[in-house]
């Protein structure tokens, strides 16, 4: 399904060949983010990220980019997260010469125009405006803040206004050359491809370019000894509930019976909260579980918008769910988490964009590659005792995160409910 090649100067790539496909997909990723900045630079990665499609130096125009790929039905679009920066464009199979010379231009060749700096900073202050307008957003934003403290990933992935504007040319093309390297990257194909192909065009393209020693990132520790919640007072037509826990990182062993967790506890609408918050109590239109994972360390969310004046109701609903699912989970919840796990990740495998960030992600995470079969294998091995286990590790009291944002002046009695 997959094979893996290391190019002599240390470039990951990956190809996937599926028959069946009209497409294919090139997915770049890089390891960086906002983890790797500091308080001063904070944004740099994400800033970055909008300035290589600003104009390379085969595509000056950024028109010549997105138009490249557009003009054959294609599209192509990028994302910043804390440990990961990624490109990625899918377009139909006969262009996939035409786009990976363009992927590669971006990654080997940008412009970094000054003129284009202004005015993209500009653009990401918006969407930082933007997340900071929206409730749910701001809540989530808060709440990583109190997670994760003074530790880089506490801050916007994007900046603040302050840091940004403290970022210029020569910030961007110092940060590009110390964490877009060869050996810092790994390349993913996916869709109607021949390999051998496909790995010949990518040594023409990028056999070239020279490794560097990349940053690396402060590693994290909880030292959280005692529930945290923060209230932030705003104006709203319902209270914005966001709650985490710190959990485990992508290679603990523990990882597959979080996902399990997570599943029959708000994956979904037949998922344990949703079942019970909204078709049973009708407390909320939205209520959803998520596990996230890095390198050294994870959490484990829960979000919701709820009205307003049945917050105490909400909070005492989620946390009795919480001490539920430590204690009364069944084999058939257990099976049927895993049928549905299993179901999901065949669905999103007929799709070569699925496929090329799924394989990448692997390979730029954990350093190796596992087959569908494998991973599905893991993961149908754990028992009930593991996610119950887990559960118990994970949601206690002095574990708690909480953040509720909305018209309340006072919180102290519906904080004194909450209970694990």
């Amino acid at each position: 399904m997959f094979e893996l090649n290391v190019m002599k100067n240390g470039l990951s790539v990956v190809t996937s060949p599926m028959p069946h496909a009209r497409s294919v997909t090139i997915a770049a990723l890089i390891k960086t983010g906002s983890r790797y900045e500091t308080q001063s630079n904070s944004g740099v990665s994400h800033l970055l990220e909008h300035m290589v499609f600003k104009g390379t130096r085969k595509f000056p125009d950024p028109r010549m980019i997105s138009e490249g790929i557009e003009k054959v039905g294609g599209g192509m679009n990028a994302s910043t997260d804390r440990e990961l920066t990624i490109y990625w464009c899918k377009v139909p199979s006969e262009y996939f010469s035409q786009a990976l010379e363009i992927i590669g231009d971006m990654l080997l060749a940008p412009l970094f125009v000054p003129a284009e700096l202004d005015k993209e900073r500009f653009v990401v202050l918006e969407e930082i405006h933007m997340s900071l307008d929206d409730p749910a957003s701001k809540a989530e934003l808060l709440l990583e803040e109190l997670l994760w403290g003074q530790h880089p990933m506490g801050r916007h992935i994007a900046g603040t206004e302050e840091s940004l504007n403290q970022i210029e040319i020569n910030h961007l093309s110092d940060y590009w050359r110390s964490q877009y390297s060869p050996s810092n990257m790994v390349l993913s194909i996916a869709g109607d491809i021949d390999s051998t192909r496909v790995v010949s065009e990518i040594e023409q393209l990028f056999g070239d370019w020279i490794p560097v020693n990349a940053l690396s990132f402060p590693a994290f520790v909880s030292n959280q000894t005692a529930p945290q919640i923060l209230l932030e007072t705003k104006k709203t037509q319902q209270t914005q509930v966001c709650m985490a826990f710190h959990g485990v990182s992508v290679v603990d062993d523990q990882r597959n019976a979080v996902n399990l967790l997570d599943t029959i506890l708000g994956d979904g609408m037949s998922s344990r909260l949703f079942v019970e918050l909204r078709e049973n109590k009708a407390l909320t239109y939205d209520i959803h579980s998520y596990s996230n994972q890095m390198a050294d360390c994870g959490s484990f969310h829960i979000n919701s918008g709820v009205d307003s004046r049945r917050l105490q109701d909400a909070l005492v609903g989620i946390t009795d769910e919480l001490r539920g699912i430590k204690s009364n989970l069944t084999e058939d919840e257990l099976g049927k988490a895993k049928t549905l796990l299993k179901g999901r990740m065949d669905l999103r495998l007929e799709d070569s964009r699925n496929v090329a960030l799924w394989l990448g992600g692997q390979q730029a995470t954990y350093g190796f590659l596992e087959s569908p079969e494998q991973v599905l294998e893991d993961i149908m091995r754990v028992s009930l005792d593991e996610v119950m286990l887990v559960a118990q590790d994970m949601f206690r009291s002095q574990n708690l995160n909480l953040t509720i944002l909305g018209p309340h002046r006072s919180i102290e009695r519906v904080a004194s409910s909450i209970s694990l």
